[in-house]
């Protein structure tokens, strides 16, 4: 087997591990607090699955909310 052949096999494998990984983050996220949910939200958007956005995790009052 080639070199490339080899790399190829193992840049599907490493593909099917991040997309493991994501599904398994995003089901760990609605199990977890607000600080972790928001490590496990910034950390999917660098592995590419959705835009991080830190206006969502701000905790100020808002309207009047507690």
């Amino acid at each position: 087997m080639t070199q490339t052949g080899i790399l190829q096999i193992e840049n599907k494998r490493l593909k099917g591990n991040q997309h493991a990984s994501i599904d398994l983050f995003k089901q760990l996220s609605k199990q977890v607090g607000t600080y972790y949910g928001e490590l496990i939200a910034e950390h999917l958007s660098v592995l590419g699955d959705k835009k991080y956005n830190a206006k969502d995790w701000d905790l100020a009052d808002r309207n009047g909310e507690q």
